[in-house]
């Protein structure tokens, strides 16, 4: 007789990483490697009672993070990213589980970008507040949060095509009219008060507009995620699980623009019995509905682990 616990531990669309000082390699799927010239690099390096997590991609310094531990990254105390050239793309520190301070970018020339902070309200919602920024010419745009400044966006999210949207901050918020070059599709327009998003227009042609009042809309599944992982929970099978076994196992899969799931993948092998079942369970769930970034449907990645734990009873 068998005592089994199948516990679907929370939904994450990030990597877990072990905890262990080492240096592991990844391929462009996110699966382990042994290949030393692959995608991705991270350096696990201890520093007195913290770590230093060192992340490479394609043979080039990205980002450095000093950790309390290595598998709860909001325990950040300090991180630092880089452009492919090597220099500093941004700067931020951490106290409590919360970024902590001024956050500083630069542009790849090495000159200062901006200054701001990220502060968050009653719904613990997180806001900006631009105190300084700076053009690539290096003037001055934005003084003790109040002046113009310009920002970034992808025009399909994820995607490496990109534009930017200018308007005024006030008091270090975004206040009124944000708009991309008129003459230019996709054009964009959106519309803030005191740093909220009120409302946005993606305009694709002459003719066509798109219209939304949230940047970014995370797919789901129907009845959400808690039913998602009851779902999947109940689905596994341990039948053929002779003997003790506790371990996990991690999935990668994509949400598309219809919300179906597409190209689920193991990430993290727990055995064959386990490992197709979840990957079936996954090919056979109900669409989601699609995720959005501004006004668009757009696919979306998600990785999620799988706690097994079989035991013999006593």
């Amino acid at each position: 007789m068998k005592k089994i616990v199948l516990l679907l531990v929370l939904f994450f669309n990030a990597f877990l990483f072990g905890q262990e000082y080492k240096t592991e390699f990844f391929d462009s799927l996110g699966m382990r490697s042994v290949n030393e010239t692959g995608f991705r690099k991270i350096v696990y390096e201890k520093k007195d009672s913290l770590y230093k997590i060192s992340t490479f991609y394609k043979g080039k310094l990205n980002a450095v993070k000093i950790v309390v531990d290595t598998i709860n990254y909001a325990k950040n105390i300090e991180e630092t990213e880089y452009f492919e050239n090597g220099k500093i793309s941004k700067t931020r520190k951490y106290l409590n589980n919360k970024l902590d301070g001024d956050i500083v970018e630069y542009y790849d020339n090495g000159l200062k970008k901006a200054v701001y902070q990220m502060e968050y309200d009653q719904s613990l919602n997180s806001v900006y507040k631009i105190n300084e920024f700076w053009n690539k010419e290096g003037e001055q745009q934005v003084i003790k949060g109040n002046g113009k400044f310009e920002f970034e966006i992808s025009v399909n999210f994820g995607l490496n095509e990109k534009l930017f949207l200018t308007g005024n901050v006030v008091d270090g918020l975004f206040e009124g009219k944000f708009n991309s070059n008129d003459e230019v599709f996709p054009y964009f327009e959106e519309y803030y008060s005191k740093g909220k998003l009120l409302n946005g227009m993606r305009k694709v042609s002459k003719k066509e507009s798109k219209y939304y009042t949230e940047i970014a809309i995370q797919a789901k599944p129907n009845g959400g995620m808690s039913s998602f992982r009851g779902l999947i929970g109940s689905q596994m099978s341990t039948k053929r699980q002779k003997s003790a076994l506790k371990g996990q196992v991690i999935a990668k899969f994509i949400v598309d623009t219809n919300g179906s799931i597409k190209n689920p993948i193991i990430v993290k092998s727990l055995n064959s019995y386990f490992d197709n079942q979840l990957l079936d369970i996954l090919r056979n769930t109900e669409k989601w509905t699609p995720g959005e970034y501004r006004g668009l449907k757009v696919k979306q990645y998600f990785t999620i682990p799988l706690l097994i734990d079989v035991e013999e009873a006593k």
